[in-house]
């Protein structure tokens, strides 16, 4: 079987990462598509995919749409795959208009959802931008979504019914590596200068406004204000166009009980001397680090949403806290301060209910499954 799988910027190399290498292992070839980057090049090969850039710009551009639904209209015939595998927005766009209009009875088309982007639209742009939404699950074969809350929340939106989706497991694009996120004992706290009795709460993901970074910030000001051995630990990227307000990273950058890390590969190094982690997001598919985290046995508090609330059990591996309820997350978190027992009762769940449904090879065996049932099909 031939699979292309397609995702606008190369950024998004991380959301399928070994993949590639587990369908080639099973006697599939594997081409991957997106924006160029050589080390993501490098990085398909080292898997033994093939790679095929293609620029896609994330926001609508007329002119240079056209022409990359051009090029992948030539792609496509010089490939002839079995099933295309496309995520995110413009690429699962483009990639299914070129495929039904011109490929309809030759390749079958998944598009992956891994959330709603118009969730946090209002006005034109919500109407702009939900509408591509539904012309890409009208065209697709196959939906898979990453998540059971995220498919209910787009079945009542009417974006497909139930027949035309599927959720791997309990949900999850790509699953975790179980053999990369072990606790580990490290010199970590010293270096950075935390002592052993504070209660540290981490985030990690881009700092943009979506993730509620502005809430968490707020929350965690009220929870120092009752107790001193607290540390906020961020760990992300604040350099793109949708970052915080300079204000509110200034206020972080200088505030001492906050420390902020730059996206790091050894990510499992920091969840190790986490007490508690924490995405408060207000739109998420699903929310890989979550499960990053509780494999590492560290419970969570993440908003109550379509998509995140999978990523726990509610009152068995943390806490499910209404979106943007800033008093409400601070009460979670001065809970799990307090309570030692619960946080480690609740991590040693977490890594039990992540060992049992999301390491890679589930979620990768039941999306092959699915390809071969569509060709079959």
């Amino acid at each position: 079987m031939k699979i292309l799988i397609g995702v606008t910027s190369y950024l998004s190399y991380k959301l399928i990462e070994g993949q590639i290498n587990y369908l080639v292992n099973k006697g599939n070839e594997v081409c991957f598509v997106s924006s160029f980057n050589e080390n993501t090049k490098d990085k398909v090969e080292k898997e033994l995919g093939k790679y095929y850039p293609i620029e896609m710009e994330r926001e609508i551009n007329p002119i240079k749409d056209f022409i990359s639904l051009i090029k992948i209209y030539f792609l496509l015939k010089k490939l002839k795959p079995d099933v295309i595998n496309v995520s995110t927005p413009k690429a699962a766009l483009l990639f299914t208009i070129i495929s039904k209009l011109f490929f309809r009875n030759k390749i079958k088309t998944i598009f992956t959802l891994r959330g709603l982007r118009s969730d946090t639209l209002t006005g034109l742009k919500y109407r702009i931008v939900f509408l591509t939404e539904k012309i890409t699950c009208y065209l697709a074969d196959k939906i898979i979504v990453i998540s059971p809350s995220l498919e209910q929340h787009a079945i009542n939106k009417k974006l497909f019914s139930k027949s035309k989706s599927e959720v791997v497991l309990k949900g999850s694009s790509n699953g975790i590596n179980i053999n990369k996120f072990r606790k580990v004992n490290n010199n970590l706290r010293e270096v950075l200068k935390i002592s052993e009795d504070t209660i540290v709460y981490g985030y990690v993901g881009r700092l943009v406004n979506d993730k509620g970074i502005r809430e968490l910030f707020d929350a965690f000001q009220l929870l120092k204000a009752k107790h001193k051995n607290v540390k906020l630990l961020l760990i992300g990227s604040y350099n793109e166009a949708d970052c915080i307000d300079k204000n509110l990273l200034n206020k972080i950058i200088n505030d001492t009980s906050i420390i902020l890390i730059d996206y790091t590969e050894n990510i499992e190094e920091y969840y190790s001397i986490m007490d508690v982690f924490i995405l408060f997001s207000y739109r998420e598919g699903f929310g890989n680090v979550v499960i990053e985290a509780g494999l590492m046995e560290v419970p969570a508090l993440v908003s109550n949403i379509p998509g995140l609330k999978d990523t726990i059990v509610d009152g068995e591996t943390g806490f499910l806290v209404e979106s943007k309820n800033v008093k409400s997350l601070v009460s979670k978190m001065d809970l799990l301060y307090k309570e030692k027992d619960l946080r480690l009762k609740f991590g040693q769940s977490s890594k039990e209910r992540i060992l049992n449904f999301f390491s890679h090879d589930k979620i990768w065996d039941g999306q092959l499954s699915i390809y071969k049932k569509l060709i079959n099909k």
